[in-house]
């Protein structure tokens, strides 16, 4: 018997290269997507914990600090000179109940973001964690001023970004061995904008304003099979990562009017932008030499996104407005060039036909007394990844919901102002529940001359 599972363990080995080799071309595929990709948690709420507080309905009303990211037309409704900054400190849990696949080169998927395979016929199918929790913080600070009559708006902030860590250890009873596996991807981008607006006519105003574009993104897969089996079945060790950083510029276009004294409408559009990046990528398999490595380019096509919002106030001491959005993310595609091209670490020029999505915002505020205002919203926002792609290891994403909270107490000259944002979202795919839940508490502090 021993002598007869030798053999198999024996055969088994010549089909490692063969099995090496196809994951690294899989691989290579794998990590063009998960570590350019981040769709429904691509952006969060907005900016600002009094807009979020309404839910983000906040294009046809953008008065404050935060107008430049809402619709720059509104800054014209600011006096004199004020400076906000806020941090938002998010806590990000995700369920993907299929864990994350370890399985023959033969059944990966690219689509669905497999990135470890079997090297050896014992290993088990699949890992085992199936929920991940992350917490990080973001922090924003903007500000308005006049100008010869000329509104202009600035602002420093994270608007879109997103942080995932996985590890598990399964043991392998058959070999006695323990295998090790962690995925990490990130991706922030931080933007810094500069905004005029001008009232044109009574009522009517227009602004627009320039994103300088930062986006930072690292991707970092690792996997060890750990045994004292020196000869059928040794250790070894997986690496992948890439690691990149770019700029690049995006127009943002608003209008605000106001028909009558409670009415007020607003309109936003914002270009998009073609990013270039920079970075380094290394693969290594220890069954499989040489290692790769090379330095590439990347163009990363951040989505136009566009709005319109509506806000009334029926009575002085309340407003309400309602706001709807989208995202064109049936333009999203990646295209990646290696300085040194190998056999995993290869040019790529990919579409993903992903669909155009819309966010539905709804909410108002209640100034209970001069000094202290309560608010309440409500927003849904579509995924556009479609299910042969959600997982953990491309996007577990879904269409989500939330609810907010809010309040804000003015205190001479500034204004502190705190929001409770929950957001959840599920889907079922192939019998499979991917699930997301988002805690997220604002604080910020502002002050008007």
């Amino acid at each position: 018997m021993v002598s007869d599972y030798n053999k198999i363990l024996r055969g088994s080995m010549n089909k490692v290269k063969m099995r090496l080799f196809v994951l690294g071309i899989i691989c290579c595929w794998v990590v063009v997507l998960v570590a350019s990709v981040f769709a429904g948690g691509y952006e969060w709420g907005g900016l600002g914990p009094r807009a979020c507080g309404m839910g983000g309905a906040f294009i046809g009303v953008a008065n404050d600090w935060t107008a430049p990211y809402w619709n720059p037309a509104g800054l014209t409704q600011t006096k004199g000179v004020g400076v906000g900054i806020e941090l938002l400190l998010p806590n990000y849990k995700a369920k993907d109940g299929n864990s994350i696949a370890n399985l023959d080169p033969s059944d990966m998927s690219i689509n669905q973001g497999d990135i470890f395979t079997r090297s050896y016929p014992v290993e088990p199918t699949r890992f085992e964690k199936t929920e991940v929790s992350e917490s990080f913080y973001q922090p924003c600070v903007g500000g308005f001023f006049d100008l010869k009559g000329i509104k202009i708006g600035t602002g420093f902030y994270i608007p879109v970004g997103n942080w995932f860590d996985w590890e598990d250890s399964i043991h392998v009873d058959a070999t006695n061995a323990e295998i090790e596996a962690s995925y990490f991807a990130s991706m922030w981008l931080m933007v810094g904008n500069i905004s005029l607006a001008k009232e044109i006519i009574p009522d009517f105003s227009i602004g627009g304003g320039l994103n300088i574009l930062y986006l930072k993104s690292k991707y970092d897969v690792k996997k060890s099979y750990l045994t004292t089996d020196t000869l059928i079945m040794p250790s070894y060790d997986f690496l992948h990562k890439v690691e990149g950083s770019g700029r690049g510029f995006e127009g943002v276009f608003g209008v605000m009017y106001k028909p009558i004294s409670v009415l007020s409408a607003g309109v936003v559009y914002r270009t998009g932008s073609k990013i270039s990046l920079d970075g380094s990528a290394e693969y290594s398999h220890t069954l499989a030499p040489p290692a790769e490595s090379s330095d590439y380019t990347q163009e990363f096509y951040h989505p136009a996104t566009y709005g319109i919002g509506l806000a009334c106030r029926p009575i002085a001491k309340l407003l309400v407005a309602f706001d709807w959005e989208g995202t064109n993310w049936s333009t999203w595609k990646t295209v990646m060039d290696f300085e040194t091209e190998g056999v995993v670490l290869t040019d790529k020029d990919i579409v993903w036909d992903w669909k155009d999505c819309n966010r539905y915002r709804f909410g108002g505020e209640y100034n209970l007394t001069e000094e202290l205002a309560l608010r309440g919203g409500f927003y849904y926002d579509e995924s556009p990844v479609p299910d042969e792609q959600v997982s953990f290891t491309n996007n577990a994403d879904v269409d989500r919901m939330a609810i907010t909270l809010g309040a804000g107490y003015e205190w001479k000259k500034f204004i502190i102002d705190f929001l409770y944002d929950s957001q959840w979202g599920d889907r079922e795919v192939d019998n499979i529940k991917y699930s997301q839940k988002i805690k997220a508490f604002t604080l910020a502090l502002s002050y008007q001359l």
